[in-house]
């Protein structure tokens, strides 16, 4: 840090990704990377800014960065119109729908929100493991889930991405809530009085039986 506050020296890595600044006086630095420089896809996979970086008098420091081609992960949240967990041609996206992104450590780390077709996308994600959440708060009103992409019907989906992964398989189905109404009109009444008559049947001849043994003795 000169008189007119910190001073910025940057600098391009060579084919082999190696860089180095010399004849730099002793102290502490802070070595940042230029994501907007890295290849089209890449990713980091170390934290971007390392400080302080302290140069010893006479001596020198090293930092390595790391990037890596980066993965995604989605796919499409349906509408399960024949509720068989299926994803079957024909069957609509929901839309507006909001999906959460977890790391391996359960924290949240993004979130998408499903477009007209239903399909969301999480993309630019380093390599690791990765859990995808269905938030059912949004979904509309009474629908319940009928499909899992890991077969456990709870929402959620754990994957782990390696570099480059793109992982289209995370689908989620669901449809509204089946309710079933009880018989009116005319017959509403019917199995109560069969159930009635059942039992006035089996009282006859229970009676029928008693009197038939009492003549018998």
């Amino acid at each position: 840090i000169g008189p007119d506050g910190a001073v910025t020296l940057p600098v391009v890595t060579g084919p082999d990704g190696s860089w180095e600044v010399v004849s730099v006086p002793s102290g502490e630095y802070d070595v940042t990377i230029d994501v907007t420089t890295l290849p089209d896809g890449f990713v980091p996979t170390t934290p971007i800014s390392v400080e302080p970086v302290v140069v010893p008098p006479g001596g020198s420091a090293s930092v390595e960065h790391g990037a890596t081609p980066g993965a995604s992960v989605g796919d499409r949240i349906w509408n399960d119109s024949d509720r068989d967990g299926v994803q079957d041609v024909g069957e609509p996206g929901i839309t507006g729908v909001r999906v959460s992104l977890l790391d391996a450590d359960g924290t949240e780390i993004a979130t998408a929100t499903t477009d007209v077709a239903g399909q969301y996308s999480f993309e630019d994600l380093p390599p690791g493991r990765y859990t995808v959440v269905v938030i059912t708060s949004t979904l509309p009103s009474g629908y319940t889930q009928t499909g899992d992409p890991d077969a456990i019907v709870d929402g959620r989906s754990t994957v782990q991405l390696d570099a480059g992964d793109d992982d289209v398989d995370q689908d989620f189905g669901f449809a509204p809530r089946i309710t079933t109404t009880p018989p009116t009109g005319s017959n509403s009444g019917l199995p109560l009085a069969l159930a009635v008559l059942l039992v006035l049947l089996g009282g006859a001849l229970w009676i029928a039986t008693r009197r038939r043994s009492a003549q018998m003795i």
